[in-house]
């Protein structure tokens, strides 16, 4: 296994991995309700430096 940081993705990885989680959250998970979801990370000054969005996915 290999494991990789790919710092600027492809359009078409990122949409195959949407694709793939929620092909398997749909199948494996009942849904009823999908909510924003970010995590921010902010130095010292409160400057956001990092962060990663997506949105829930189940009860």
């Amino acid at each position: 296994m290999k494991i990789s940081v790919v710092e600027n993705p492809e359009q078409q990885f990122i949409d195959f991995l949407g694709s793939k989680i929620s092909e398997l959250s749909w199948a494996n998970c009942t849904v009823t309700e999908r909510l924003p979801l970010a995590v921010e990370v902010k130095d010292e000054s409160g400057e956001v430096v990092a962060g990663a969005a997506a949105r829930t996915f189940g009860n």
